[in-house]
Formats: structure tokens, C-alpha cells, sequence
């Protein structure tokens, strides 16, 4: 049981050693695609992935995904939408990590826009997008809308209010 104890925490520790060199590796990246309606920019899930994929990798983690419906240790809220993460290392440590999100079936202007099945997928889309930025501590370097360093009071009143729920979500 010793022995055991010994190794699992030697694993939790090459994970640590390693998540710590996978953040000191990672540079903010650029905003790589545009919501026309709030005429703001964000960057997608594929370039996200193409900067810390690299890096996270070569330190031997790895991500996978997956849903869930429910947790009786942890509860998900009525009418949101559970993704996990769960963030691994060679050495055998991993660690879970999960958002809940509304489902993205309705748009700016309070009107339905996709099928179940499109906000499903939508709504992971943004909690995969979301958790590996949380994860990894990855920001973003620019700012097309003309917002930068302004904060909520710079934006424009639908740009203000879509900050504000974003920031009530996480």
C-alpha cells in the first residue's frame, strides 16, 4: 500500500511538472474567426488545438471529452449541458475537469435557430473550446472589435450583455 501511495503520487507529480511546462510553453494566440452578429472576434477550436496540442503533447498529457447526464456527487443544474475533460499524463496521474452550459439553441435575439441534435453539438463545441483554454490557461493576443483594454463599459449594449452572461456561465 506504501509502494502504491509512493507511485501514484510520483504520477501526480510528473503531471504537475509537466502541466507547469506545458503552460510556461504556451503563447496567447490570435483570434481566428469572427461572430458577425456582435462583430467580435474569437478563436476557434482548431486553433486552439494547433497551438497547445504540440506542446501539451510533447509533455507527455493528453485530452479527451465526453458528456455526461448525471453526477450524484456533483449535481448538474436543471436544463444545462455537462462536458468533461479529462487531462492525462504518461506517468498514470489524470485530472477531471467539467463546465455546464446551457444549450446553444437560441440566438442573440431570443429566437430558436438549431435542432436539438445542432445545439448539442454547438454547446460542446463551446465547452471543448472553453475547457481547453481553462485548462491550459490560454488567452488570446488581439482584439478586432475595438474593445481592447476597455473592458464591459467599451462595448456596445448586445456585445455587453452576451460578456456578461458568458461571465455568469463560467
Amino acid at each position: 500500500a506504501m509502494h502504491q501511495q509512493m507511485e501514484k503520487q510520483e504520477a501526480e507529480d510528473a503531471f504537475n511538472a509537466a502541466m507547469a511546462r506545458t503552460q510556461a510553453g504556451i503563447q496567447p494566440n490570435v483570434n481566428n474567426s469572427e461572430n458577425l452578429f456582435t462583430k467580435s472576434t474569437y478563436a476557434d477550436l482548431s486553433a486552439i488545438n494547433e497551438i497547445i496540442v504540440p506542446i501539451y503533447s510533447a509533455e507527455g498529457l493528453s485530452i479527451s471529452f465526453d458528456t455526461e447526464t448525471k453526477n450524484e456527487a456533483d449535481p448538474i443544474p436543471a436544463g444545462m449541458q455537462r462536458t468533461i475533460a479529462i487531462v492525462s499524463h504518461a506517468a498514470g496521474h489524470c485530472r477531471r475537469h467539467h463546465i455546464d452550459l446551457p444549450p446553444d439553441d437560441v440566438g442573440s435575439q431570443g429566437k430558436v435557430n438549431k435542432t436539438g441534435v445542432q445545439a448539442a453539438g454547438s454547446t460542446n463545441e463551446y465547452a471543448r473550446r472553453y475547457l481547453s483554454r481553462m485548462i491550459f490557461n490560454l488567452s488570446t493576443k488581439d482584439d478586432k472589435d475595438g474593445n481592447k483594454d476597455k473592458g464591459a463599459k467599451g462595448m456596445d449594449e448586445q456585445t455587453r450583455a452576451n460578456f456578461e452572461e458568458a461571465i455568469e456561465i463560467l
